[in-house]
C-alpha cells in the first residue's frame, strides 16, 4: 500500500508571477491550461485572493497582499487539485526553489480497497493504545449513523494542532450525491464496503514541516502513531518535529535560493577578484536584515 497527497498548502516569499510559473511546472504536459482568477475579497488576513484554475475546474488558490503578511504569499492546493498533480517529486522540487517555501498543511493519505481496515478496525486499535506517540494522549470523536449506507467517521487528536487524524468509509462517501436506485455495489471493480481512507492531515502549528514531507510522505504517515506505521506494515519510529528547524530552514532556504539564482555570478565576480571572496563580499552585502528572516527568528537559533 502507498500514500497520497489530499491536501496541500505552503507560502513563500516569492513573487506572484513566479508562483504562477512554479504552479503550471508543476502542471505540466497540462500547464499552459492553469489560468488564475481572480476572487472578489482576499482570505484569512490576505488583502487579495485568487482560485488556480484548470478550464473550469477549481485545483486550489492564492492568497497574497495586506502589510500584516509581510511579503508573504499563500499557495493551497485541494484534494481535487492534489489529483491533478501527477509528479510529486517534481512539485516538491519546484516549490522548495521557491525563496523561503514554508508548508502549512499536508494531508497525506492512504486508501485501502480489500477490506483489511474498518471502523471498528479504528475503534479496536484506540482501545488498544495504538494512537499514542508520546506525550498526552489524543482523544477521540465518533460520528456513527444507525444507516449502514451513510458510513462512519473517527477523529483522531485536535483540529488545528500538529496532528490530526480522519478514518473515514470512502467507497460510501464516493456514493453520495448519486441516485440510489442505481444500486452501486462496486467502484472500479472493487466493493464500496471494501474501500476505506485514513487521512493524516500535518499543520505547522507549533512547529515547521520538514521540506521533504512530501517525497518522504510514507515515512511520516508511518511516523505519526503506532496505528499508521501498522498499516504500512512498519515499525513504529515516531518522528519529532522541532520548533527550531523552522527558522533553521527558513535561512537554507534562502541561502540556496541565492546560490541558485546568483551563484555563478558570484563564482564568476570571484575569479575576477583573483579569488579574493571579501572583494565581492563587498561589492554585493547590504547594511539592514531581511525583515521575514529575523521575524522567523533566524538568529536566535544554531545554524544547521
Amino acid at each position: 500500500m502507498m500514500t497520497s497527497i489530499d491536501w496541500c498548502e505552503f507560502r513563500t516569499q516569492a513573487e506572484i508571477p513566479d508562483v504562477v510559473e512554479a504552479l503550471r511546472a508543476v502542471y505540466e504536459p497540462m500547464g499552459d491550461l492553469i489560468t488564475i482568477k481572480q476572487r472578489s475579497k482576499g482570505w484569512n488576513g490576505y488583502r487579495q485572493a485568487a482560485d488556480v484554475c484548470m478550464g473550469d475546474m477549481s485545483l486550489g488558490m492564492i492568497a497574497y497582499g495586506g502589510e500584516s503578511q509581510r511579503g508573504w504569499v499563500h499557495v493551497g492546493l485541494t484534494g481535487r487539485g492534489c489529483v491533478w498533480l501527477l509528479d510529486w517529486a517534481r512539485a516538491e522540487r519546484v516549490f522548495n526553489s521557491l525563496p523561503l517555501c514554508q508548508y502549512k498543511r499536508i494531508d497525506i493519505a492512504l486508501t485501502v480497497k480489500d477490506g483489511s481496515v474498518s471502523h471498528q478496525r479504528v475503534l479496536d486499535a484506540f482501545a488498544a493504545g495504538l494512537f499514542k506517540s508520546g506525550g498526552v494522549p489524543p482523544g477521540m470523536k465518533k460520528l456513527e449513523s444507525s444507516d449502514p449506507m451513510a458510513g462512519n467517521t473517527v477523529y483522531i487528536g485536535k483540529r488545528g494542532g500538529n496532528k490530526y487524524l480522519r478514518c473515514y468509509d470512502k467507497g460510501l462517501e464516493m456514493l453520495k450525491g448519486k441516485a440510489p436506485n442505481l444500486n452501486i455495489t462496486h467502484i472500479d471493480g472493487v466493493p464500496v464496503l471494501d474501500i476505506y481512507r485514513v487521512e493524516f492531515e500535518w499543520r505547522s502549528a507549533t512547529a515547521p514541516i520538514p521540506c521533504d514531507a512530501i517525497t518522504n510522505r510514507d515515512v511520516y504517515f508511518a511516523g505519526a502513531y503506532p496505528f499508521t506505521a501498522q498499516l504500512l506494515q512498519q515499525p513504529f519510529e515516531p518522528f519529532i518535529q522541532r520548533r527550531e528547524r523552522g527558522p533553521q530552514r527558513e535561512l537554507e532556504l534562502a541561502l540556496m535560493h541565492i546560490q541558485q539564482q546568483y551563484g555563478r555570478t558570484l563564482f564568476t565576480a570571484m575569479v575576477k577578484h583573483g579569488g579574493d571572496i571579501s572583494a565581492v563580499w563587498e561589492r554585493i552585502v547590504g547594511t539592514q536584515h531581511n525583515e521575514a528572516l529575523i521575524a522567523a527568528g533566524v538568529l536566535l537559533v544554531d545554524p544547521l
